[in-house]
């Protein structure tokens, strides 16, 4: 999984989310938080299921932003 050449308007970070115990809770396996106006994730999964990318605002600005995934 990657997940890449964010570009927006203001500081945006983001968490991958995956279950790789398959008890239902979900954990952030890997996260990009850098102080920059784009980010890079690259994780390497050991386990099958469902995953949630969360980007959110550092500042708690609203950004408008481009995702480019690739698998």
């Amino acid at each position: 999984f990657e997940a890449g050449t964010f570009d927006s308007g203001g500081d945006i970070d983001l968490e991958l989310y995956g279950d790789p115990d398959g008890d239902n809770v979900y954990e952030i396996m890997r996260d990009a938080t850098t102080t920059g106006d784009d980010e890079y994730l690259n994780y390497t999964t050991t386990h099958s299921g469902l995953f949630f990318l969360r980007v959110f605002a550092y500042d708690g600005i609203s950004n408008p932003y481009e995702i480019r995934m690739t698998r």
